[in-house]
């Protein structure tokens, strides 16, 4: 396989650009014919389609008269086998609000090989749509028709964005294999960005260098006009040229295998090669004095305000316009989560709806009527909400109206239903919180980075019978359990204007139990009852629906089922052979022999990236045998052995002719990064062994 390249170079340096920098020039030439003939890529013979260029620029210029951001994409793809198929579709969402970001060229092109030479045939207007999903969210969509194997496609973008403080991530891997993938960013130095380079300190070089960019800033202007600046008319353009340094980042990848998922992981594009910026701090320049130089400051920095601060979006466009920019220096800075709990407090899109009348409080006066315990009023909210309030399918941590406009819509996002149960949970008398989350699509929260755009869900947090309750109204879901996208590790809990870390779980802790409570005959066969319980989740999951017990051990009779709220209890008369055998001094007992669920859920002892468990859980296997004759009283020493997350424990008790024996196994975390692996399988590997362990009990 050839070897893979990755190459960052950092550069502070000198280059002529208009306004913030324009885009390095990608060097973007036709497909060879050599790649046309390809049939089959040489590294992976069996990858139905590879990606042979894809490059990004990300720089500032002017669109529509304002500073934008600007990411130019552009990629090739090789169609090697008709299950590429799926690689001539291209789904990109974009906030489309206010022209909050917009599409300022969308291109596409097929290349095909014919009699030996290359045609080219640009994509039609009508494969290029674009579709409004909410009044914020649009999606671009890109279908390449009739494409053939041994086609080539190429899309071309450029994306004009006030996204300055988290421009879109850039992938250097996908399932497929990349040949080449380039990134580029020109950025001004008051603009401090923080740069998240994946799997960046196994193969990276880099080198740095220092020196200055030429910029030249140019805007229309009407009254007022700055001092100092001649014009003719009403309208007119001025320019200036600055000189001040700029940071130019160039990353490279080639040759980059496809990715291949492990079991057990939560979002396999968390681990693509990839970079992400993210805006740290914005800094009013001060050193230049020029009159027409401030008056550009003033325009920019009133927009960078408007656009980072998060009442931006619901806000009306007068309104958002109409926001001055702050008097000091400092306008954006992602470093202070107290500074984002205040800001989350006054925010008319998140704190303050909480203070204000959403029309629902002769709904919460008749359900504490109806609901005298806590948790049970909490239960009948949360159900007020999810079956009143249709979710339209849309994430986001603020508000898309007033919660009173979505009572009497009965529809809104993510936002609007958990604001309002939080809403209605406090005015019933209930502590209760909003908590921000990042869905699991959207990849890890950064802990030190105290910015609201790692978000874009928020959950619902009560506080009942001295625990916290996490609560997600969105869906059909039971209260008990999280949607998946929800478990991401950790959130944050608002609480006035303070944050706390919160550990995201399910409001019932999953459970598996067996409990077997059987008596021994004088032909060493056990016969009695099988206990066998699911709580939470579990409750839920088909395919845990009958107790994992071994056919050449055991035969089981079903009983009763009791299911109550998020906890089944099923009985079984259980008949089994083969766990009781004796000598003349001993009896020999192998409990765990017929579970069949008791072994390690991993096959490989390396691993290259973390496990994702999807939730927390305890598995208890508790046996109770009563042996023909009196045995004598021992003790047995428990086993135990933990990690930072997971513990295993083995306790026997011994009285008279009864033998109890209970293994547990406690998932308290489930996420464990790759350099716990070897722990964690260490464990789960002792746990596998369990089913083969046997107690030696001395007679009498």
């Amino acid at each position: 396989m050839k070897k893979l390249k990755f190459t960052f170079v950092f550069v502070f340096f000198l280059f002529a650009v208009q306004l913030f920098g324009q885009p390095q020039k990608i060097h973007w030439q036709k497909p060879g014919i050599e790649d046309l003939k390809m049939t089959v890529d040489q590294d992976e013979p069996d990858a139905p389609a590879v990606i042979l260029e894809r490059y990004a620029d990300v720089y500032f210029d002017d669109w529509r008269e304002e500073l934008r951001l600007f990411y130019n994409y552009r990629e090739r793809i090789k169609i090697l086998k008709p299950e590429g198929a799926k690689y001539t579709y291209f789904r990109i969402p974009y906030i489309g609000y206010d022209y909050f970001e917009d599409f300022t060229q969308i291109r596409g092109s097929i290349y095909r090989l014919v009699n030996g030479k290359m045609r080219k045939k640009n994509l039609g207007k009508r494969y290029i749509t674009r579709k409004k999903i909410d009044n914020y969210n649009y999606v671009l969509e890109i279908r390449f028709p009739d494409v053939k194997v041994g086609d080539i496609i190429e899309i071309r973008y450029t994306l004009a964005t006030f996204n300055f403080v988290q421009p879109r991530r850039f992938y250097f891997q996908e399932d497929i294999p990349v040949r080449h993938a380039e990134f580029n960013a020109n950025i001004p130095y008051f603009m401090k960005y923080y740069f998240d380079v994946y799997r960046f300190d196994a193969m990276a070089s880099k080198t740095m260098q220092e020196s200055f960019a030429q910029i030249e800033w140019s805007a229309r202007y009407k009254d007022p006009i700055p001092a100092g600046l001649s014009h003719r008319g009403y309208n007119f353009r001025a320019t200036t040229s600055l000189n001040f340094p700029s940071n130019y980042y160039h990353l490279v990848m080639e040759d980059v295998p496809s990715f291949v998922p492990e079991k057990y992981l939560d979002n396999p594009k968390n681990y693509y090669y990839h970079v992400d910026m993210k805006l740290q701090q914005l800094q009013r320049d001060i050193g230049y004095y020029n009159q027409f130089t401030l008056f550009l400051w003033e325009k920019f920095s009133n927009r960078m305000y408007q656009t980072t601060v998060m009442g931006y979006r619901p806000m009306t466009k007068f309104l958002a316009q109409s926001r001055p920019y702050p008097a000091g220096f400092i306008i954006f800075d992602a470093t202070s989560w107290d500074l984002l709990a205040k800001n989350l407090e006054k925010d008319p899109a998140f704190g303050r709806q909480l203070k204000r009348y959403a029309g629902v409080l002769p709904v919460v006066n008749r359900l504490k009527k109806e609901h005298k315990d806590t948790l049970d009023l909490a239960k009948a909210i949360y159900k007020w909400v999810q079956d009143s309030i249709k979710w339209n399918g849309h994430y986001d941590f603020l508000v898309s109206k007033n919660l009173s406009k979505v009572v009497k819509t009965r529809e809104g996002n993510s936002a609007d239903l958990n604001m309002l149960l939080v809403y209605m949970l406090r005015r019933a008398g209930i502590k209760a919180n909003p908590v921000l989350i990042r869905t699991l699509d959207k990849g890890h929260l950064i802990k030190d980075l105290a910015a609201f755009y790692q978000f874009n869900h928020v959950i619902a947090s009560a506080y009942i019978d001295n625990h916290i309750v996490l609560l997600d109204a969105i869906g059909e879901h039971p209260w008990f359990i999280l949607p998946q996208k929800d478990l991401n590790q950790v959130g944050v809990l608002v609480a006035k204007d303070t944050l706390f870390l919160a550990s995201i779980n399910h409001p019932i802790l999953p459970k598996k139990i067996y409990s077997i409570n059987a008596i021994v005959n004088n032909n060493n066969q056990i016969s009695g009852q099988l206990t066998y319980t699911l709580t939470g989740l579990y409750s839920l999951d088909s395919t845990l629906a009958q107790p994992a017990i071994s056919t050449d051990y055991a035969s089981l009779v079903p009983g009763s089922v009791n299911s109550n709220d998020g906890i089944i209890n099923k009985t079984y008369t259980i008949v089994a052979d083969n766990l009781i055998s004796q000598t003349d001094t001993s009896y020999i007992i192998k409990p765990f022999a017929l579970f069949d669920d008791i072994e390690n859920i991993f096959n490989s002892y390396s691993r290259n990236y973390p496990v994702y468990l999807g939730h927390r859980w305890k598995w208890t296997y508790k046996v109770t045998i009563t042996l023909p004759e009196k045995v004598r009283q021992q003790y047995l020493p428990p086993v135990k052995k933990s990690i930072n997350g997971a513990t295993l424990t083995l306790n026997s008790e011994i009285k008279r002719k009864q033998v109890v024996i209970t293994l547990n196994l406690d998932m308290d975390r489930y996420y464990f990064d790759v350099n716990e692996y070897e722990k964690l399988y260490n464990l789960l590997q002792a746990f596998g062994q369990m089913r083969d362990a046997s107690i030696v009990i001395d007679r009498t």
